[in-house]
């Protein structure tokens, strides 16, 4: 039996592959007969007459590396060396930028077609023209140009290029459209005076010419305009005014809002702070809570709290606005702030720690840092007065987190004991709080329509919406803004 299995079939050659090795085959035999009739000793490298290196031999180029490996001159150093030169000791041969050959300069751009795989242009080899060298005049001395020198060079020539100079890029661009958007201006806080106010003097105070009792807020953009800006005894005359309208009901909060910022704008650009000046912010502070606007009266109490700490300022209501600063933090949950102030407190004014609204407010923020639900609820039932607006803006969240806890405890929970855990007058105001955050599906009636009838909530199936609500109202604004 033959074996077939070690036999070795000859390769085929294709036409294509044929073809490419014949040519390869032809192209060498010219490359060979060319450099048989070059001489080495006409090269201009090898008969330089430069002292110290010696002449090369007569070396056929087939022993030189292999075929086609032809001698050639070398260009001009890349840098300022010294070189032994034909007639002296030493020469320094300054570099010149384009005294290189033209690598480019023979390649012929194909014409427009298909790209490649990464598009790049392809270009072929003109061999009828040579590189060419440039005759522009560019030498540089780079022994006696410094790193500064040669950036100046560059700017220089980059101006040039574009036909500018390097002082008109430090000129300051003027827009003569009014109404474009001004890079230079930060826009993020609207309540802020001007991001560009750092280029006035703001310690010069402006003296206000302005005697109109009413003016709108407007942000400033620019050094303040004494003719309007009002002096302080129109101020008073306008607070009074806007205090007797508020009183009444005749104007809307927006309204109040934005003439109490005009006043507060007129009295920052004119540097006076003195008693009237903490009575505005008070009362502006206290309106903004009625409202629960938040963001206002949380720039109106960090203002409070410096003129607390000028000496010619008599502090009045301190123990209220330090009894609002405790619950701010409780809602913003900033408890290295509020710790601060405790600490202040007992160090400064001990007489107003044990202040009795404040000690309250602490309680509260305690009782929420070591998650005791039950003794927050009941320290809750103390806050009184405004502070009931605060209290109201992060109150459904630790019901929330009260419900969590109890439902991670009990498979059921009878909605009397939600009542009184929760800081509900009446079970039916338990129920609506159940229907406002989408619970009212697992409220589970027993007994209906008899003398035993009662409700009750399902937390062993509500337990994970509890939980994604909870977690879906941690997050706080910045500025306790819900």
């Amino acid at each position: 039996m033959s074996n077939t299995y070690n036999q070795v079939k000859p390769i085929i050659l294709g036409k294509s592959l044929k073809q490419k090795m014949k040519n390869d085959q032809a192209t060498n035999q010219k490359s060979h007969e060319n450099n048989q009739i070059i001489n080495p000793s006409t090269t201009p490298f090898l008969n330089a007459g430069y002292p110290g290196i010696p002449s090369l031999p007569n070396i056929p180029p087939t022993l030189m590396g292999g075929v086609g490996m032809v001698p050639q001159p070398l260009p001009n150093p890349v840098r300022s060396m010294v070189l032994p030169g034909p007639n002296s000791a030493t020469q320094n041969l300054p570099i010149s930028k384009s005294s290189f050959p033209n690598p480019t300069s023979n390649l012929i751009k194909k014409k427009k077609g298909k790209k490649g795989k990464k598009g790049f242009k392809s270009y072929t080899i003109n061999p009828s023209q040579p590189p060419q060298y440039s005759n522009k005049s560019n030498i540089f001395d780079f022994n006696s140009m410094n790193d500064d020198s040669i950036d100046s060079e560059k700017k220089r020539r980059r101006a040039e290029k574009f036909g500018t100079s390097s002082t008109d890029s430090k000129k300051p661009k003027i827009s003569t459209n009014s109404n474009a958007y001004d890079e230079d201006e930060d826009y993020s806080n609207l309540n802020a005076i001007s991001s560009k106010s750092n280029r006035y003097d703001k310690d010069k105070p402006v003296v206000g010419r302005c005697t109109t009792l009413e003016k709108s807020y407007l942000r400033l953009t620019s050094e303040p305009n004494p003719d309007l800006v009002r002096p302080l005894h129109i101020l008073k005359q306008s607070f009074d005014s806007l205090m007797k309208r508020h009183t009444s009901g005749s104007v809307s909060y927006t309204y109040v809002c934005d003439q109490f910022k005009a006043i507060r704008q007129d009295l920052r650009v004119q540097m006076i702070d003195n008693q009237f000046t903490l009575k505005v912010y008070e009362t502006h502070a206290r309106i903004a809570l009625e409202n629960s606007d938040i963001g206002e009266f949380n720039q109106c109490q960090s203002r409070i709290s410096t003129l607390f700490e000028i000496p010619s300022i008599k502090p009045s209501y301190q123990e209220e606005f330090i009894y609002y600063k405790i619950l701010y933090y409780i809602l913003t949950e900033d408890n290295g702030s509020l710790n601060s102030l405790r600490l202040t407190l007992i160090k400064n004014s001990l007489a107003l720690y044990k202040n009795k609204m404040v000690q309250i407010a602490f309680k509260l923020a305690d009782a929420k840092v070591v998650g005791d639900y039950h003794s927050f609820v009941k320290i809750a039932k103390l806050v009184s007065g405004l502070g009931k607006k605060l209290l109201e803006l992060f109150i459904d969240k630790e019901r929330m987190k009260t419900l969590l806890v109890i439902s991670k405890s009990y498979n059921q929970a009878n909605l009397s004991l939600l009542c009184e855990e929760l800081y509900f007058n009446t079970i039916e105001d338990v129920a609506n709080f159940f229907v406002d955050m989408g619970l009212n599906n697992y409220i589970i009636t027993k007994n209906s329509g008899l003398e035993n009838e009662y409700k009750y909530l399902d937390t062993r199936s509500s337990r994970a919406f509890i939980n994604q609500k909870y977690n879906s109202m941690r997050k706080i604004d910045i500025k306790g803004q819900q």
